[in-house]
């Protein structure tokens, strides 16, 4: 998800370079405190960096400094059948989704 929901918004908006840097350091966001896989805080990297390895807190970063509805616009076109405005939270910029059945 972080691919569609994080990365494109942003690259997409801001015509960002893949070299430009992003914190991967440790990030709350309220009482939201995700942590990068590995459990480490990466402090600066790329956007290559983050991407390919796939880091948590900078693609939280990117998602809200984008906003809820610009990243969720850019999901949408995939037309995901199990995603809906419930989904439209934070944690779903690391695939924190919310998933319920349809009818």
């Amino acid at each position: 998800m972080k691919p569609l929901l994080d990365y494109a918004p942003y690259l997409e908006e801001t015509d960002a370079d893949i070299n430009q840097l992003v914190s991967g350091a440790s990030y709350c966001s309220n009482s939201y405190c995700p942590k990068n896989y590995s459990g480490d805080s990466y402090g600066m990297v790329t956007l290559r960096t983050a991407f390919a390895q796939s880091y948590n807190t900078p693609a939280i970063r990117l998602f809200e400094k984008m906003g809820v509805e610009t990243c969720f616009k850019y999901l949408d076109a995939f037309g995901f059948r199990k995603v809906s405005k419930k989904d439209h939270h934070t944690c779903s910029a690391i695939g924190g989704f919310i998933w319920h059945e349809t009818p």
